[in-house]
Order: C-alpha cells, then sequence, then structure tokens
C-alpha cells in the first residue's frame, strides 16, 4: 500500500516538474531566483474573473514547486509531498516576493497564466533545514569541559566553576588543556570559559553526585551542547625496581551530560601511569596518557548518542484557559499514531506546555506523520522545528 501510495504522488510529480523545469532554467539567466510557473483554472458558468484570479494562485504555487524542485530531489518530494504541499506550496504569499506576468489567455473553458516568480531562496532553505528534509552543514558540538583536581591528602576539590577557585592549580590546568585539545582534534568545539568564571560560579558537585539538570543549567550560558564533568587525582606509586624513576598515576571518572535534554550520554572512568626520572614530566605523562584514554573512550560514544538521539520536546500553544489534561489527551492521540513514543514530562512555562519524550524517529518524518495522517482529535499547526524542539499550535476539534 505504501509504495503504491508513493507510486501515485511519484506519477502526479514528475510530470508536473518535468514541465516546470525547463521554465525554471530558462529563468536562471534572467534571475537566479526567478521560476516558471503556468497556472491553470476553469471557467465556471462564465465567470472568468474568478477563473483568472484561480489561475494566477496555482501559477504562483507552481512557482514554489518549482523552488522546492531546484533544492530537493525527486525522490524526495515525492516521499514528502503532502508536508510540502501544506507548509510550502499552498502559501506561495509567504515565500514569493514578487511574480512578472508573462502571458494569460482563454483555450474553450480553460484561463491559463504563465508567470515568472522570485523566491525568497534564503528563508524556503532554511525552513527545508529546518524540517530535516534539506541537510546543512553540520556545526561542531559545543563542550564544556569541567573537571575538577581532587587532593587526596586533603581530600579537597579544586574546580574552576566553584567561587574562589578562579586560578586553579598547574597540574589542573595542564589537564584541562590536554583534555581540550583531544576533543578540539575529534571535531569539537571546545568553549573556553576563562571569559565567564567571575560572573559564572557554582557549587555542583564534580562527582557522581552532580545533578544533570543543574549541571545543564550551568553550561546552557555557556552555550554549550554538552558537558564533560568529573575529577581527577594524581598519585605517587612507590617502585622498588626502578627507585630512581619517579611513577605518578593519574585516575579519573567523568560523566557526558547533554545540555538540552539533561540526561547522561557517557560514563567513562580510567587510571593510566606516567614514569621519568623527573617528578613534574611523570605528572604531565600521566595526565596526557589517562586523557588520551579517556578521550578515546568518550568520542565515539558521544558522536553515536548525538546521531541516534531520539528526544524531542514539543512546545504546544493552545487556547486559552486549557488545562493539563487537555496536553495529556493530544499525547495519548500522538501515542495511538506512534507506538513508539515514550513520555517523559509535561509542564507549563509562560503560556506554553512543553511536552518531553523519546521517539525513534527523523524529525522530517515525525512532523509529517503530525500533519497527515494527523493526530486523532486535534488540528495541528506547525509554528517551527529547530533540532529536537518542535513548536506547534494545537486546537482539539470539536
Amino acid at each position: 500500500m505504501k509504495k503504491n501510495y508513493r507510486s501515485i504522488v511519484l506519477s502526479i510529480v514528475a510530470p508536473l516538474l518535468i514541465v516546470i523545469f525547463p521554465g525554471m532554467a530558462m529563468t536562471q539567466d534572467f534571475n537566479e531566483a526567478g521560476y516558471f510557473g503556468s497556472g491553470v483554472a476553469k471557467i465556471k458558468n462564465g465567470n472568468v474573473s474568478d477563473a483568472r484570479k484561480n489561475a494566477f494562485i496555482d501559477a504562483q504555487e507552481k512557482v514554489l514547486v518549482a523552488a522546492v524542485g531546484s533544492q530537493l530531489s525527486l525522490r524526495e518530494i515525492s516521499k514528502y509531498f503532502l508536508m510540502l504541499k501544506k507548509l510550502f506550496f499552498e502559501k506561495p504569499d509567504i515565500y514569493l516576493q514578487r511574480f512578472k506576468l508573462i502571458s494569460e489567455n482563454t483555450l474553450y473553458d480553460i484561463y491559463q497564466v504563465n508567470i515568472q516568480g522570485f523566491v525568497q531562496q534564503d528563508m524556503l532553505r532554511q525552513e527545508l533545514e529546518s524540517l530535516g528534509i534539506l541537510s546543512s552543514e553540520r556545526k561542531k558540538t559545543k563542550v564544556l569541559i569541567m573537571i575538577a583536581k581532587q587532593d587526596l591528602v586533603s581530600a579537597n576539590e579544586t574546580a574552576w566553576w566553584e567561587s574562589g577557585h578562579q586560578s586553579v592549580s598547574s597540574e589542573a590546568s595542564i589537564f584541562n588543556e590536554n583534555l581540550s585539545n583531544y576533543f578540539k582534534d575529534s571535531g569539537f568545539d571546545v568553549i573556553d570559559p576563562s571569559v565567564e568564571t567571575a560572573r559564572q560560579t557554582s557549587s555542583i558537585s564534580p562527582g557522581v553526585d552532580a545533578d544533570p539538570e543543574e549541571v545543564a543549567r550551568f553550561a546552557d550560558a555557556f552555550g554549550a551542547d554538552i558537558v564533560v564533568i568529573g575529577r581527577y587525582e594524581l598519585k605517587k606509586i612507590e617502585s622498588r625496581r626502578l627507585a630512581s624513576v619517579e611513577s605518578i598515576q593519574c585516575a579519573i571518572s567523568a560523566r557526558v551530560v547533554s545540555v538540552r535534554s539533561a540526561f547522561v550520554l557517557v560514563q567513562a572512568a580510567t587510571y593510566k601511569l606516567g614514569m621519568h626520572v623527573d617528578e613534574l614530566t611523570a605528572t604531565r605523562l600521566a595526565i596526557n596518557n589517562a586523557c588520551t584514554h579517556l578521550a578515546g573512550q568518550m568520542v565515539e560514544k558521544i558522536y553515536l548518542n548525538l546521531r541516534n538521539s531520539n528526544y524531542y520536546e514539543f512546545r504546544l500553544t493552545l487556547d486559552k484557559g486549557s488545562e493539563k489534561n487537555d496536553v495529556e489527551k493530544w499525547l495519548a492521540s500522538l501515542k495511538r499514531l506512534l507506538p513508539a513514543v515514550v513520555p517523559r514530562s509535561i509542564e507549563k512555562k509562560e503560556g506554553v506546555w512543553i511536552v518531553k519524550a523519546d521517539i525513534s524517529m527523523k524529525r522530517v518524518d515525525l512532523v509529517q506523520k503530525i500533519l497527515n495522517p494527523g493526530v486523532e482529535g486535534f488540528s495541528s499547526k506547525l509554528i517551527s522545528a529547530d533540532g529536537e524542539v518542535i513548536e506547534m499550535k494545537i486546537v482539539p476539534k470539536q
């Protein structure tokens, strides 16, 4: 049935694009945002005025089809045709800057107009990217590193984010610099907190007791996507065989927290030795070895978890006076439509209902399902889709 449906859509779209694309190519020499649109409408009961109006509307919609067709493949258009039709093709007034009339004529009971339309390409592209249909250049994940040093003698911790600890030890600086370099080399954008340190201080614990939500809130002020939070310890190891060689052990445990969802993505621990006749050199070797191993444990898992992230946050606007029960009904209908939905929480902030859920679907497929066939019992209007955040206007059907 699904294959038949796609075949029907493809049979409708393909001839349409074949007719439009030559005109589109012709107009590119005149203006790179110009697209040809040929609109037709039936003259009913001799009403030429209405037919002309409808033909112009049809022509503008064809311009949008051509503009979207220049950004997407035929396969993508056929797959998401109903959603594209609802969000783009039927709303030319949003994306069309202006159009130029090329010709118009009547043939028996048909009115035809040919126009050249000029589309706001940047806006159109941004909307397609936000929906996840059009892939944008991958932005680097921003990471904030929050690693504290623990003194084994006094059990005190030194952390840059704590009040009064802006000046950290040389070992801590070496550790954070090493770990930062390994994350940079792995394609991450590492945030330098030194500018904000004086203003942003907190008593967040760096160990297993750290509250992920508290950590996420703190890191959000720095614009981070993820946080690496943990602690490390340095310990001198006695060696009977090599009395003249200093052996330093660096042990570290850390977790990676997603700032958006406040969930722990990765947890890792390691310890490594550094050996040298000079104690400072041995310390630096131990830190370097520990950082290398820790980053190796984390990086691949971070990318895997981010790529397979199935966290979504719906921001729903309902009519004034709506209750939590109304949102729960919508969520129940969404679960009937998509049985794989796993709700996390429902809360209201500044008049907007925020629903957090796990859904193992691509954003574009999720939006298409919500718009068509739709959530039973509700009319859903998409406001925006950005990353895992989807904003919608929800109206219960009477």
